[in-house]
């Protein structure tokens, strides 16, 4: 994970995260220099895209990590 985001975004871009979401990412991203922007989610429908288009009309984002299941993925 650290290596895909290394070679996908540069320090300073903003990636958009599902909230919640693994806890040990905001570390992650703040050791790289990746500013973090929090999507809400709703247990029943996933990552709320309403609030996801807001984000994306509003400002820069240049990934979108998610992990649906809030599972370990290192």
């Amino acid at each position: 994970l650290n290596l895909a985001i290394m070679a996908t975004t540069q320090a300073g871009d903003s990636i958009a995260l599902e909230i919640p979401t693994f806890h040990n990412l905001y570390p992650l991203l703040q050791n790289l220099g990746r500013k973090i922007v929090e999507v809400p989610t709703s247990p029943h429908t996933g990552m709320c895209l309403d609030a996801l288009e807001e984000l994306l009309k509003s400002q820069s984002v240049q990934a979108i990590l998610t992990i649906p299941t809030g599972h370990n993925p290192l």
